[in-house]
């Protein structure tokens, strides 16, 4: 939300762009193993991250 808005009033303010990390467009699986593959986690975090930071 902040970096949404912070996009929407003055995108200079920004030193790399900004970068999601949500659920892909699928649904949730009911089985636990695949609902956490499903699910952002730590990983994932960091790769977005580190891919935004350039590392």
């Amino acid at each position: 939300m902040v970096a949404a808005t912070i996009t929407d009033t003055d995108p200079g303010l920004l030193r790399a762009p900004v970068a999601r990390v949500a659920v892909p467009d699928v649904p949730i699986p009911y089985a636990r193993e695949l609902e956490e593959a499903v699910l952002p986690g730590p990983a994932r975090i960091e790769a977005a991250l580190r891919k935004v930071a350039g590392a």
